[in-house]
């Protein structure tokens, strides 16, 4: 049996998205492929002394029909682990991989956590 068509790697930077709850985080980019999908995000420190950050575990994206639960990730620690900053104002640069989207996705959701300010809803695709 064939196997489909191999897909490009496609990147959609700048990403435009409907509604988020943290300013401080934003989505750079999103890479899709057959093999993965990615999602390249920074975040920048608001505390004057310290401060930290990492993902929850159960963090995943959804195209509303399916969720596709976070892989690995590349840059910060997965709860308990903690991704540490030196000052205020430092900027995290860091990946979140997860599955591959049916083909024909044209918009996403990403949600660590109902509790958590990362939630972003509505990010095209297109």
């Amino acid at each position: 049996k064939p196997s489909a068509a191999h897909r490009p790697k496609r990147v959609i930077s700048p990403v435009n998205i409907a509604k988020q709850y943290c300013p401080t985080t934003k989505i750079i980019s999103v890479e899709l492929s057959d093999k993965y999908t990615i999602l390249n995000l920074q975040t920048t420190n608001q505390y004057d002394l310290g401060g930290w950050c990492n993902i929850d575990e159960n963090t995943y994206i959804t195209d509303g029909k399916s969720q596709y639960k976070m892989i690995t990730t590349y840059n910060i620690e997965i709860a308990p682990e903690k991704s540490f900053f030196e000052e205020r104002g430092e900027i995290l640069e860091f990946s979140l991989i997860f599955p591959p989207l049916p083909p024909n996705t044209s918009k996403i959701d990403f949600i660590e956590s109902p509790q958590s300010p990362w939630r972003f809803y509505g990010i095209s695709l297109k």
